[in-house]
C-alpha cells in the first residue's frame, strides 16, 4: 500500500511544534491580556519579567503597527541553554521562544538596562 505525499506532509506539519526538552520540566502558564507565557520550574521570576515586557511591547508597538494578532501570542520561556536570545514563528500560531540565560557581557543585549524587553520587543514584531 502506497501512502500519499499529502499524508506525509500533514504528519510533518503536526510534528513541527515538537521539541526535545527535558521531560522532567513541569510547565505552568501566566496569562496576560495579549499573551500566554509558558514556563517551567525555576523560571517563574523571569516569566513574570517576560510577561511585563511583552505587554509593554504591545502597548508601545500597537499604535505604530496598527495590527493586533487575532489570538494571544504564546511565549515559551526555556532555561535549557546558555544562549541569551529568542526567536519567533507565526506558523500554525504566534509563538515566541525566550531563553532565560542572562546575556554575556559581550552580547549587545547586555548593553540595555532592560534586556528582557530588548529580547521580546523585536521578536514580537515578526
Amino acid at each position: 500500500m502506497r501512502s500519499s505525499p499529502g499524508v506525509f506532509l500533514a504528519l510533518l506539519l503536526l510534528a513541527l511544534p515538537a521539541r526535545a526538552l527535558d521531560p522532567r520540566f513541569e510547565w505552568q502558564t501566566l496569562e496576560t491580556p495579549h499573551f500566554e507565557v509558558h514556563f517551567h520550574q525555576g523560571t517563574y521570576r523571569f516569566a513574570q519579567k517576560v510577561a511585563r515586557a511583552a505587554e509593554l511591547s504591545h502597548q508601545r508597538l500597537f499604535p505604530l503597527l496598527d495590527h493586533v494578532p487575532s489570538e494571544r501570542t504564546h511565549i515559551v520561556v526555556e532555561d535549557d541553554t546558555d544562549f541569551a536570545n529568542g526567536n519567533a514563528s507565526p506558523v500554525l500560531y504566534n509563538l515566541i521562544h525566550a531563553f532565560a540565560a542572562p546575556p554575556d557581557s559581550r552580547s549587545t543585549l547586555a548593553d540595555f538596562d532592560d534586556n528582557v524587553y530588548e529580547l521580546i520587543a523585536p521578536v514580537w514584531i515578526k
